[in-house]
């Protein structure tokens, strides 16, 4: 009937960003200003919240600012971000090097980085739609531009699944890109992690075998 049937307090000047259902589908986590908040539903409450420190200038205060980038997953338990631990570089045989990213994840209510998992290069990098607060899936691509600028091989685009609480990889599937709208652009898991799927090419939907990488089917849907 379009009544309100709950209302959440935020401060007037604020916009909730970075949110997030929670795994449990009781409660919510979104950003609002410097703060990260859980709010239950059915109640309105919060029920933890932690707020990024005033950063004045200075360079003891320049770790914070990791907090402007990534966003939510696992139902808004960790925070994501990306870590290049060696930048690319041209190698003496002209081949070239395209360094290494990881993928941190941090329990932002006691900024711990809890994991670190290594991700090919963050291209085209999408996190699926929460599925539980242990199974986290994404797809990501090589560097495109700087390799289509050279006129190099293009890469490839990948779809990985992990079990976080023991960073064991469960599934990757490796795909070559010969084009830019090849890559893998967005993902879904199912709960059990049966299947995956993908898309690509704008309207081209790939299902996965969430085992095995095998695919299994693969259509068109009518819009991009």
């Amino acid at each position: 009937n379009g009544e309100v049937e709950r209302s959440f307090e935020l401060d007037e000047s604020m916009h909730l960003a970075k949110f997030q259902i929670g795994a449990d589908r009781r409660t919510f986590v979104g950003q609002a200003g410097p703060t990260y908040g859980r709010w239950e539903i059915s109640t309105g409450g919060v029920i933890e919240d932690w707020t990024v420190p005033e950063q004045p200038y200075g360079e003891q205060m320049r770790s914070y600012g990791r907090y402007s980038f990534g966003g939510l997953v696992l139902g808004g338990s960790r925070l994501y971000r990306f870590d290049q631990t060696h930048p690319a570089k041209r190698l003496p045989d002209e081949s070239i090097d395209w360094g290494q990213f990881d993928l941190l994840l941090e329990d932002w209510t006691t900024q711990r980085v809890t994991n670190r998992l290594p991700i090919p290069y963050p291209d085209h990098f999408t996190v699926a739609d929460v599925v539980d607060d242990r199974t986290l899936a994404v797809v990501t691509s090589d560097d495109w531009h700087t390799r289509a600028s050279k006129r190099l091989d293009p890469g490839s685009t990948y779809l990985l699944i992990w079990d976080v609480a023991t960073g064991w990889e469960r599934l990757r599937v490796t795909r070559r890109r010969p084009d830019y709208f090849a890559a893998f652009s967005v993902a879904a898991i199912t709960p059990d992690v049966r299947l995956a799927a993908t898309g690509s090419q704008r309207t081209q939907i790939e299902i996965w075998n969430g085992f095995t990488g095998e695919l299994i089917q693969k259509f068109n849907a009518p819009i991009d």
